[in-house]
């Protein structure tokens, strides 16, 4: 009761969240992408809370070309990691986009009342789904010649559309205020946390909020704070495993770096 008191207080004091969505496309994005102005292209386009229209559309064709990107970067890692034995713990070090997602991503977009963010709608119309979670079940992971354990790697995780799946009965309770304890935004998790891949008790799911009216939301859960396709690339900085910042003054780590990240472009 308390609390429900000082929630209502505090909500009254902030007032109502106007957001400006922005609609004008600035009609050379992808041109300056493509010409190697990764960051400053992206970091224009998340310069605004809200997308529409031109924008909207300019921004999806920039996230489109992105993912493309790394759809090849993660064959060329997942291949390399096939070669030591490497074995995903569920679906596949890639899973492929099908034309089934996109019933998924119609009823997340019903159920959160927005247009999914563009990164993540790209990446999964893209790319699909990536896992590169050792499969704990099956035994020790394969010699990648580090000497490393598995909970200090954080190995890259994206989970494909059709587990979002498993989340929408608590969003309809949600949305319909079945449980009033919950209101929006609603957290879609996408991957499980740096411990739960090492197959140790840990925390929460990384994943996003939705709706978010930008292009690009904050991956939530993970160290860092990284919007979503710039946790992409750290992710690829350490050939998939982000946890190997952390070891770069080794030298079996720089050398396993220079082997998995040769040819990935930059994205």
């Amino acid at each position: 009761e308390l609390a429900g008191i000082a929630l209502e207080e505090a909500q009254l004091r902030e007032g109502p969240c106007i957001v400006r969505m922005e609609t004008r496309a600035a009609g050379d994005l992808l041109v300056r992408y493509n010409r190697g102005d990764y960051v400053g292209v992206w970091n224009e386009i998340k310069s605004h809370e809200a997308l529409g229209g031109e924008l909207l559309e300019e921004a999806r064709a920039v996230a489109n070309e992105t993912m493309m990107r790394v759809a090849r970067g993660i064959d060329h890692l997942s291949h390399r990691l096939a070669n030591f034995g490497w074995k995903p713990l569920y679906g596949a070090l890639r899973t492929r986009p099908g034309a089934e997602h996109q019933d998924v991503l119609s009823q997340i977009e019903v159920i959160s009342g927005a247009f999914l963010p563009v990164s993540l709608r790209a990446f999964w119309e893209i790319v699909g789904g990536v896992n590169f979670i050792w499969d704990y079940e099956i035994g020790e992971a394969p010699n990648l010649g580090l000497d490393i354990s598995m909970d200090q790697m954080d190995p890259l995780c994206v989970d494909p559309p059709e587990t979002a799946s498993g989340v929408f009965e608590d969003w309809e309770y949600q949305r319909l205020g079945v449980n009033p304890e919950f209101s929006d935004p609603f957290y879609l998790p996408l991957a499980p946390d740096d411990l739960h891949k090492a197959n140790i008790s840990g925390g929460g799911p990384y994943g996003i909020e939705l709706p978010f009216l930008g292009a690009d939301p904050i991956f939530m859960g993970e160290a860092h704070n990284l919007s979503f396709v710039d946790y992409l690339r750290l992710c690829f900085r350490y050939s998939g495993f982000p946890g190997l910042e952390h070891h770069t003054e080794r030298t079996d780590v720089r050398e396993f770096l220079k082997v998995m990240t040769k040819d990935l472009e930059p994205f």
